[in-house]
């Protein structure tokens, strides 16, 4: 069957504008769409892991509670472990006894205020505590030194020896001359 030549020119022609309208329709309509909705895809994913993070999140939360009291509970401990910061006689109290059971003699026992200082921050974190030196002279034997360290170190107040000095005494060879600092952590600011 043979098509008359304008009739076949007809036909070329519709065929040649719906390709070009197709071909406008994907170039102009369609290929931006499909740009969006591909740049789109990774944010929905991104969404998508939130969403299973969120759920995750809300299916422990019994365990968060758990964990938030645990750790308000221990904070409370660390709290109780720090005097306030006008509270010196209480550790001087508390290093007194320790010596008492250490079989250590206390001489001279006083905070050096001159030594006082805060404790580098981290991360621009609230200062919570500071330090505070505490000068003692003492008179004891190695092993009684040795024991009361021991006591200062292990103590439930956050304290370590920071300095010593040992002289022998010729008055009394089984006893030294100690000169000790110690640091002590107090908190910034008074409890309530």
């Amino acid at each position: 069957m043979k098509i008359p030549k304008g009739k076949r020119e007809l036909i070329i022609l519709s065929i040649l504008i719906g390709a070009i309208i197709l071909a406008g329709y994907f170039y102009l309509y369609l290929r931006p769409r499909i740009r969006a909705l591909g740049q789109l895809l990774p944010q929905v994913a991104r969404l998508k892991q939130d969403v299973e993070l969120a759920r995750s999140d809300i299916a422990n939360i019994d365990n968060f509670k758990v964990e938030i009291a645990s750790l308000r509970n221990e904070l409370g401990r660390y709290e109780a472990s720090l005097p306030g910061k006008k509270e010196i006689a209480p550790i001087l109290d508390h290093l007194s006894k320790i010596a008492s059971q250490a079989g250590v003699k206390i001489v001279g026992i006083k905070e050096l205020k001159e030594a006082r200082g805060k404790v580098p921050e981290l991360n621009g974190a609230r200062q919570l505590y500071s330090e505070v030196s505490i000068g003692i002279d003492l008179k004891s034997g190695y092993h009684q030194l040795g024991r009361f360290m021991n006591k200062v170190e292990s103590s439930a107040r956050l304290m370590k020896p920071r300095d010593i000095e040992i002289k022998a005494d010729p008055r009394t060879p089984g006893e030294h001359n100690v000169k000790l600092i110690i640091s002590a952590f107090v908190l910034e600011r008074e409890k309530p």
